[in-house]
């Protein structure tokens, strides 16, 4: 099986629009995904960061946590089951997030 990037890419993003809050964007380009945001809407952009160091983060919790990139976001996960691509963050039996599964035929490369 030889997935095309630029079919998997086009995709997730697809998907994943579906499900980012409202602000974010993602697209897919050269096979590759592109995330972007409106001004601010990142916990840091035009400071929003704290006078004790922290922002707000959008997760799990609505509680603030320490600066960004000190706690490990849930992990992306992966499965085929018949035609399809499942895709989610988390663990298996404790999905955080979940994409609409991807059929595999939309992505094979041709041949």
């Amino acid at each position: 099986m030889v997935v095309n990037a630029d079919y998997l890419t086009t995709a997730l993003a697809d998907r994943l629009a579906a499900i980012v809050p409202a602000g974010f964007r993602v697209r897919a380009s050269g096979g590759m995904l592109w995330y972007s945001a409106d001004d601010g809407r990142f916990p840091g952009q035009q400071g929003t960061i704290t006078p004790d160091g922290r922002a707000p983060t959008c997760g799990p919790t609505s509680a603030p946590t320490a600066r960004p990139g000190t706690r490990t976001p849930p992990r992306l996960r992966g499965r085929i089951r018949g035609s399809m691509l499942h895709l989610w963050y988390g663990e298996p039996d404790h999905i955080v997030l979940a994409c609409e599964p991807v059929p595999l035929a939309g992505i094979l490369r041709p041949g």
